[in-house]
């Protein structure tokens, strides 16, 4: 009898550590924060948001930062301090839209799958170059300090991204619901939320104040920010660039590391708004350079492409550009198999200048395998 509970009792505990061994296992090699974002002239305050890793509503959660203004832009991170492991499986979310007047809730399923697989995504990212080894630093590993970002618009529109160490990119659009149950009291026991709003709302621009007034905020035309283009970024392997990013107009955003070997690629990308890139002179010389678009310009242009069309990012580093001269650094057309578009007039600000940080060209490189935090 003693021998048998021996044996069950044994069992029982080698069942125990080898599920904690297969748990352990199974985690994930990320780590990743809740954030929130909003845009610029139409400010949002989270009531209460939770995205939730369990896999029931009444799951383990990280919040959102609630209790503050969130208006600087969709490309603003407003995070907590949470470090998640798993992937979200839904968002439960409450807030007040400042320039509607009006609370929004939705409990929405998210893609699961998706956001798993770009936050585990292996990734090598330039971190420099380090004086001490004489090398080019690169670092490989999981994402780590991630964000899941809630990007909350008027209309009770949300949108989600997953940002990465190299990437950021949108998996999904959901639809809340105005929600007259909340009592905001809690919060702002002194004030109505309508007191609250009008004076958030003094110092927007007058053209958002008498879209208010006028009851004619443009819910909807915020969708074209957020159109995919099959786009071929194609950049010229004598300009020798190293290091290029560009932000995208959906709130997206990549790098490349020509520097690493990586290549030009076609993919689903949103309308440009900015590159930066690195590129290196014939001295030797490591350059920066930086274009910034007029956004609303862009979209008018991207207006008459169609989503379907082929296109072609062409950029050419502009070597004849003196550094330091404002509106100078970088050649750059759209093509499509109508037309090529030169892109100069579409430019709001564009400069070169020398890198803060020069080491000799090809220089032998490291890869640093980096362990995601716990």
């Amino acid at each position: 009898m003693k021998k048998t509970i021996i044996i069950t009792i044994t069992t029982i505990i080698l069942v125990v550590i080898i599920k904690s061994y297969i748990n352990m296992e199974e985690k994930p090699k990320y780590s990743w924060s809740p954030a929130v974002a909003a845009l610029e002239e139409y400010p949002m305050e989270v009531y209460s948001g939770h995205l939730i890793i369990g896999k029931t509503l009444k799951g383990a959660y990280g919040y959102l930062p609630f209790n503050t203004t969130i208006e600087n832009g969709l490309d603003y991170i407003e995070s907590t301090s949470d470090n998640l492991h798993y992937p979200p499986r839904f968002l439960d979310v409450s807030w007040y839209s400042f320039t509607e007047k009006k609370t929004y809730t939705g409990i929405f399923e998210l893609n699961y799958e998706l956001i798993d697989s770009l936050l585990k995504k292996e990734c090598i990212t330039f971190s420099g170059f380090d004086e001490k080894d004489k090398k080019l630093q690169f670092n490989k590993g999981g994402t780590d300090a991630g964000l899941v970002k809630v990007g909350l618009l008027p209309g009770g529109v949300v949108r989600l991204w997953v940002h990465t160490d190299r990437d950021r990119f949108e998996v999904g659009r959901y639809q809340a619901q105005e929600d007259k149950t909340i009592d905001w009291k809690d919060v702002y026991p002194d004030f109505t939320m309508e007191n609250v709003a009008d004076e958030y709302t003094k110092d927007l621009p007058q053209e958002i104040k008498d879209q208010m007034a006028q009851n004619r905020i443009p819910f909807g035309s915020w969708e074209r920010l957020f159109n995919r283009y099959n786009t071929n970024i194609k950049t010229d392997v004598t300009d020798k660039i190293e290091v290029m990013s560009i932000w995208y107009a959906n709130a997206e955003y990549e790098e490349f590391l020509y520097i690493a070997g990586e290549k030009d690629t076609t993919k689903k990308r949103g309308i440009p708004i900015k590159i930066n890139l690195t590129w290196r002179r014939d001295d030797g010389m490591r350059i920066e350079a930086n274009v910034v678009f007029d956004q609303e310009k862009m979209l008018a242009l991207f207006k008459d492409i169609k989503t379907t069309d082929n296109l072609k990012i062409n950029l050419k580093v502009d070597k004849t550009a003196d550094l330091l001269v404002l509106g100078k650094g970088l050649l750059l057309t759209l093509e499509n198999q109508d037309k090529i578009i030169d892109l100069k007039p579409y430019i709001k600000e564009q400069q070169m200048y020398n890198c803060y940080t020069q080491f000799p060209a090809n220089a032998p490189h490291k890869t640093v395998v980096l362990e995601v935090r716990e």
